[in-house]
């Protein structure tokens, strides 16, 4: 009786794990499924690429894609835990040589940034906020 006892303790251990592990790769999920939502954004609008720029803290100026950074950001603080996002735009100085011409628009260089708290999970790392998750990508426009 005992052994089976300690067996199933063994089991609702694994099970928990298990769910927290699951609950961490779902909001990851949701994570990566924010930046690549306000890239295609972003890639729709490479005139109007400035306007897309937002720190962490921030909120975007006015004009084209504001609309789309302000539901971003509502997104990301309701959907994810502690959520939030920053888009860098910078030029691209790579682009010359026809790409980066007077007659088309110059290329940039768009910094997307999602970070959220996965202090459900549990996870054990080094570091000033082990819990705090980043991900960030860049794209050309």
């Amino acid at each position: 009786m005992v052994v089976v006892a300690l067996g199933l303790l063994g089991v609702a251990g694994m099970q928990v794990a298990s769910i927290k592990l699951a609950d961490a790769a779902d909001v990851r999920t949701k994570g990566v499924t924010f930046v690549n939502d306000i890239a295609e954004r972003i890639a729709t609008q490479p005139n109007n690429v400035a306007n897309y720029a937002v720190s962490f803290t921030g909120t975007p100026g006015s004009g084209a894609g504001a609309a789309d950074v302000i539901a971003w950001k509502a997104s990301l603080a309701s959907r994810l835990p502690a959520g939030e996002g920053s888009i860098e735009v910078t030029p691209d100085g790579s682009c010359a040589g026809g790409v980066a011409s007077t007659t088309l628009r110059p290329c940039q260089l768009v910094t997307i940034t999602v970070r959220w708290d996965e202090s459900r999970a549990r996870r054990s790392a080094a570091g000033a906020n082990p819990n705090l998750v980043t991900f960030t990508t860049t794209l050309r426009v």
